[in-house]
């Protein structure tokens, strides 16, 4: 498994030259992407985005697939 960050040219980069190893976007890239579109759709509430950040953290830590599922 390889981990990049949100570069396009690295991804393809690496897809060429590792074929077959899956790549995973680094979380701090997840995080931005996910807060820009929470942004987006809600707008900038300060304690929505605290209960949104709080459930979005607790799929992303789930110790289980099954718990990342149902939560």
């Amino acid at each position: 498994m390889i981990v990049v960050d949100a570069d396009g040219a690295t991804k393809n980069a690496v897809e060429q030259v590792f074929r077959g190893v899956p790549i995973l976007l680094c979380l701090w890239h997840v995080n931005q992407r996910v807060k820009k579109k929470y942004m987006d759709i809600v707008g900038f509430d300060k304690a929505g985005w605290d209960e949104f950040k709080f459930a979005w953290r607790n799929v992303l830590y789930s110790p289980t697939t099954t718990d990342f599922y149902s939560r």
